[in-house]
């Protein structure tokens, strides 16, 4: 299984796949969302709260100023 093809799909479909910041649960949810449940434990918060399972490296790399992946 390819996590970046796999990642891609989602994001052409408006989805994102983000884990829990309480429990570590692997969550999708619409892209937009600002609040999200976490359907394991229950835990509801700000999306901020709830990490991005898979960075696309080029826009890290624009964020942080590394360099660009080939």
């Amino acid at each position: 299984m390819n996590i970046v093809k796999n990642w891609e799909a989602l994001n052409k479909h408006g989805m994102n796949a983000v884990t829990c910041g309480h429990c570590g649960e692997i969550l999708y949810h619409q892209r937009g969302v600002t609040m999200l449940k976490c359907y394991h434990c229950g835990e509801l918060d700000d999306i901020s709260s709830f990490g991005d399972l898979y960075y696309n490296q080029n826009d890290f790399n624009f964020i942080f100023g590394g360099k660009e992946s080939e």
